[in-house]
């Protein structure tokens, strides 16, 4: 989702391409695949590559599956994870025949939490990517549709069945995580939810979550 700007940019620069995505299928079940998040109106095709893997043989076969696209430029959404990994990652696109390569974290803001001139909060996620992508142009994160998800005719009828139109505004919380590390805890998510209640009256509440997570989400709620 932090990424999303991103995507929008880099569609906004090829617009006659045809885009294919590199990624990693879902380590975790309740993580969502990103197909199903960023259908067929943003990529033609999903190219899946095992995490973690150091098995020559399936590093191989995601090199000749990037070779036989024949792609003309990679453009790089992935985290800076450290120098070296980014160099290895460079260097593995470089062995797939990927001769120019766009967002290679490179500087040192990169690698490190900055808090940008004029600012005084830290840059978020989405902005470190899209100064990466500098040479491609740049999008407002104030303007909608840069965060627009382009939901389908079928994605928008089976929201209006799940949440009627009622006229409020609304919040949607997650009261679950797929992280442990990242638990907000019950009195917690209580405490915000009464206070938001009290503040906003006339504001719909809606809970979005996994199935194992319904019991939370009745009693945060």
């Amino acid at each position: 989702m932090v990424a999303l700007p991103a995507v929008h940019l880099v569609r906004g620069a090829f617009p006659q391409a045809e885009l294919s995505l590199l990624t990693n299928k879902p380590v975790v079940s309740k993580a969502a695949a990103m197909e199903s998040v960023l259908g067929p109106d943003f990529f033609a095709e999903v190219i899946d590559y095992p995490v973690g893997t150091r098995n020559p043989a399936e590093l191989l076969a995601v090199v000749r599956r990037i070779r036989a696209g024949r792609f003309d430029v990679l453009v790089n959404l992935s985290a800076a994870r450290g120098r070296i990994k980014a160099f290895r990652d460079q260097c593995f696109f470089r062995l797939a025949g990927l001769s120019r390569v766009v967002g290679t974290p490179s500087s040192k803001e990169d690698f490190e939490v900055v808090v940008p001139a004029g600012s005084d909060l830290y840059e978020s996620e989405t902005q470190r990517l899209l100064r990466r992508m500098a040479e491609l142009g740049s999008v407002s994160l104030d303007d909608a549709a840069s965060w627009d998800l382009r939901l389908t005719a079928g994605e928008r009828q089976a929201g209006e069945i799940h949440l009627p139109p009622h006229g409020a505004p609304t919040i949607a919380c997650c009261f679950g995580t797929k992280m442990q590390a990242k638990d907000w805890e019950p009195p917690n998510w209580k405490q915000l939810v009464a206070q938001l209640s009290a503040a906003l009256p006339a504001w719909r509440l809606v809970v979005v979550g996994s199935a194992d997570e319904m019991e939370r989400a009745k009693e945060c709620a």
